[in-house]
């Protein structure tokens, strides 16, 4: 009985990890930050960690290089940022055949004499206008046939592109998609609610070049409700002629899987958003 009770006891810890576990994957949500400047060149740092930090994915963008770097607990791997030293060793290496090629080219040149040249040169014309003139014929004839072939394609692929129109149209204006695209949107709507960043900060100095289309451009971005959130500053320049965006920012935010975990649910429970995926299925 003591083995038997031993062996229960094991399992029941194991299955309690599990649990534990799960709630801390579906509950537990998943931090990002992401800071940037443009100065001169564009600067991108950012991050990805969940459970204290314990697990992270730290990632970088400077000089057009990305740069990654994962870690679990106290461990993190570097990767990324070895492109550019490869392309530079596979142009090292062109420029070096080509500079082989040339100098052989150059050699064989020079070994041979001036009317050598000359009549190989006019046996090769001899030879490219009797080409020219069996091929012309030919090339002619393909031409009127490839013509007569891009007609025929067009024309398929206009009906093809009618028929898509028409059978669109259709599947629009029935009431049952579209209230499945009105579900799916106030899904993609309570996401983007939790995936917002809970703190934004930035400094933001533009031009467009032109003052009428800097003022245009200060006035489109004032129809946006973000420009009006605390921390965040944009100064349009109207008196520089040079199109340009310099400043930084730094957001941060957070998720948890349980709220995309109930959106599947709760579109895979919609009937027309199944009749739709059906459909699209067959």
């Amino acid at each position: 009985m003591r083995i038997l009770f031993f062996i229960l006891k094991i399992i029941g810890i194991l299955l309690l990890a599990i649990l534990f576990m799960t709630v801390l994957l579906v509950f537990y949500p998943v931090s990002y930050w992401l800071e940037g400047k443009n100065d001169e060149e564009l600067f991108l740092h950012g991050r990805l960690s969940w459970l204290f930090r314990i697990v992270r994915l730290e990632f970088a963008l400077k000089d057009h290089t990305l740069e990654l770097k994962p870690g679990i607990l106290c461990f993190h791997w570097n990767l990324g940022g070895t492109k550019s030293d490869e392309k530079s060793g596979k142009a090292q290496a062109e420029e070096k055949t080509i500079e082989v090629s040339e100098e052989s080219l150059a050699e064989t040149n020079q070994g041979q004499s001036p009317d050598a040249r000359q009549v190989l040169r006019s046996e090769s014309e001899k030879n490219d206008s009797q080409i020219a003139s069996g091929s012309s014929a030919e090339l002619q004839g393909e031409q009127r046939t490839g013509f007569l072939e891009k007609v025929q394609s067009g024309k398929t692929k206009a009906s093809g592109w009618k028929n898509r129109a028409r059978t669109i149209r259709e599947e629009l204006t029935d009431e049952r998609n579209k209230m499945a695209i009105s579900h799916i949107w106030q899904e993609v709507l309570y996401l983007l609610s939790h995936l917002k960043p809970k703190y934004i900060q930035a400094e933001i100095d533009f031009s467009v070049g032109d003052p009428a289309a800097t003022g245009q451009a200060t006035g489109m971005l004032s129809l946006l409700p973000i420009m009006y959130q605390k921390g965040i500053h944009v100064y349009p320049d109207f008196m520089s002629e040079e199109f340009y965006i310099r400043g930084s920012f730094c957001l941060k935010g957070h998720m948890a899987l349980f709220h995309m975990i109930r959106c599947f649910i709760r579109i895979w429970k919609d009937k027309n958003i199944k009749r739709i995926f059906n459909k699209f299925r067959k």
